[in-house]
């Protein structure tokens, strides 16, 4: 069994056995490695009032979930986690609410809206949006934090009305603001 999934199945199991035995999960990130995982703070916890399960401080499952509704695979939400805790880094260093326009899009939304090896598919992806600054901007922010090593390594895309930032660990960037 490959490790990503393994851990996945261990942090699901933890996680639903905190939700219905403590109420919430309370597991953690510790500091800054390089898996992507950022600080101390709880990371899979359950919102009372929502009923959303949080990933992050800011980030909730909910958000980088498929447009079709699709299941998220397991060896998907550990992506998704590991994305979510760079956003989240990227959402404290702004101080600004990041929105996500799309996060993990499965195999057949991927091909509905035509487009072909998207890391969306892996749940490496997410087009995101951020409160007061153009997505310029927040491309060049993105851009500066890779480049200092604060968040992932990965692709960067810049167009018209969002950013698109993944963490395929290759550096890729692309401008399709003007088309």
């Amino acid at each position: 069994m490959d490790w990503k999934v393994y851990i996945s199945k261990i942090i699901s199991i933890f996680s639903v056995y905190c939700r219905l035995v403590l109420g919430k999960s309370k597991w953690f990130r510790m500091g800054k490695r390089s898996d992507g995982l950022h600080r101390q703070s709880s990371c899979d916890r359950c919102d009372c009032k929502t009923k959303k399960m949080r990933i992050t401080e800011n980030f909730s499952k909910s958000e980088f979930e498929s447009k079709d509704g699709a299941e998220m695979p397991e060896d998907v939400y550990f992506n998704i986690v590991k994305l979510a805790n760079q956003l989240q880094y990227v959402r404290d260093y702004l101080n600004k609410p990041i929105k996500i326009n799309s996060g993990y899009r499965s195999p057949e939304h991927n091909k509905s809206i035509g487009v072909k090896n998207s890391q969306h598919v892996f749940g490496k992806a997410a087009d995101i949006v951020v409160s007061d600054l153009t997505p310029k901007i927040v491309y060049q922010l993105l851009d500066d934090l890779m480049s200092k090593g604060e968040i992932l390594q990965g692709g960067l895309g810049l167009y018209k009305t969002f950013v698109h930032y993944d963490i395929k660990k290759t550096k890729a960037r692309w401008d399709y603001s003007n088309k």
